[in-house]
């Protein structure tokens, strides 16, 4: 029988992330970033 200490908790993360916090953040900047690739596109192209 399996303990609960055989499970690691940052399974699933990428290796640059060690928190859910900083998984948050690194989520919420990317959307950021592509949200404002976007306008600056179209903007270019109106």
């Amino acid at each position: 029988m399996a303990s609960n200490t055989d499970i690691d908790p940052r399974d699933g993360f990428p290796s640059f992330v060690k928190t859910w916090r900083q998984m948050y953040t690194f989520v919420i900047g990317s959307l950021l970033l592509v949200m404002m690739a976007l306008y600056l596109f179209m903007q270019y192209f109106k």
